[in-house]
């Protein structure tokens, strides 16, 4: 017993005097710290949440119309999505430019990559009465202006009129021709961002119309001729290899998804034209990339494919077993063939059975419903 109350007691005295040696370090510390200087004392901060954030940096360059170039280029460079108060920097800089970009070209073009920022972050739910001016902004701004100026200015537009409902949002006409002439420009970064904006503006009827009157069915199909022509392009301006694909693929993306909307009246040109040979030779160039053959399915849904076609296609859509979209689109494609053509039921059985299975088991509601259309057109 003496021996456990001994042990017992060096712990307690162990203990006591480690709280000993603790509180005189904290005693000396505070002491110490007393003795500093108040320049050179450092605040006491409880917790980082309980901090308030310091408020925006604004730049502290004013721009006017006797900046420089560089100045220009500074006053609005290093915008982010967040950056709402920089709105003003950017304004500023375009009214001084004021439609002539050769004054500042860096600025133009740094300028309209900030509003771009902008309209898809902090001014995301507060642009609709703004539209018009912002639109008129980027297309003064970048008239005439190098490549990459006119690709910053159409992702505005692009912000400004993207509708993921695709319900449509009418824009005047020469913002409308103004991305016309960007489906026909010969820069690869232009013309698929031109495509993806008239994807989304021809959800509109009026726009469609107006974008239909400026020729660009056409110019979509052209585009989609001429796609190596396109990549020689591109490799002239010295893009490497994969940018080069990557940027040639994006446009045949785009074109296919822009052409799908002008089905409704420009049918008959997009045939006569050879649509659809374009596009299953673009889905045979890019036969890695599903998004590509999902579109490319889509549109062709619209347009009349043999059986030869068809086959050929079904057997590329059983190579992505899990994309919904891609089955879906090819089930489309095949339960229209054997509508119209009843005597092609025995060339695609086989291959139409296997991507209706497919389609059948996969976790997309309307693959399934067109997966089990097919398997019901095959068997009659």
């Amino acid at each position: 017993k003496l021996l456990n109350f001994a042990a017992m007691e060096k712990k307690h005295l162990a203990l006591v005097a480690g709280v000993t040696v603790a509180t005189g370090l904290a005693a000396w510390a505070l002491s110490r710290r007393s003795q500093l200087p108040a320049s050179k004392g450092l605040p006491i901060a409880k917790s980082t949440k309980s901090r308030v954030p310091p408020p925006p940096v604004e730049s502290t360059i004013k721009v006017s119309a006797a900046s420089t170039p560089e100045e220009l280029a500074k006053a609005v460079e290093g915008i982010t999505k967040q950056h709402g108060h920089r709105l003003q920097h950017i304004l500023d800089v375009v009214e001084i430019i004021s439609g002539n970009w050769e004054r500042a070209p860096a600025a133009a073009e740094l300028a309209l990559a900030g509003l771009s920022l902008l309209l898809g972050g902090a001014l995301k739910h507060s642009m609709d009465d703004d539209r018009e001016t912002f639109a008129d902004l980027a297309v003064k701004t970048a008239s005439g202006a190098p490549p990459a100026t006119r690709a910053a200015a159409i992702d505005v537009l692009l912000q400004l009129y993207k509708d993921r409902r695709r319900s449509g949002i009418p824009a005047p006409r020469d913002v409308l021709a103004f991305t016309a002439e960007g489906v026909k420009d010969r820069n690869v970064d232009v013309l698929q961002r031109a495509c993806r904006c008239v994807f989304f503006m021809a959800a509109d009827v009026s726009n469609r119309e107006v974008l239909r009157s400026l020729g660009v069915v056409e110019a979509i199909m052209s585009a989609l001729r001429d796609e190596g022509g396109l990549a020689a392009a591109q490799h002239e301006h010295g893009r490497q290899d994969a940018a080069q694909e990557t940027g040639v693929t994006g446009v045949a993306l785009e074109c296919c998804a822009a052409l799908r909307t002008f089905v409704d009246k420009s049918k008959q040109q997009i045939i006569d034209g050879g649509g659809v040979g374009l596009v299953i030779s673009a889905m045979q160039r890019h036969g890695r990339v599903a998004e590509l053959q999902s579109r490319g399915l889509a549109l062709l849904a619209a347009l009349p494919v043999t059986a030869e076609q068809a086959c050929a296609l079904a057997n590329t859509a059983k190579k992505f077993p899990r994309h919904s979209g891609v089955l879906r689109a090819a089930c489309e494609v095949l339960c229209d063939v054997t509508r119209s053509d009843p005597g092609s039921k025995d060339l695609l059985r086989d291959s139409g059975f296997e991507v209706s299975k497919l389609a059948c088991a996969s976790g997309d509601r309307g693959a399934r419903d067109w997966g089990m259309k097919l398997e019901r057109a095959l068997k009659v």
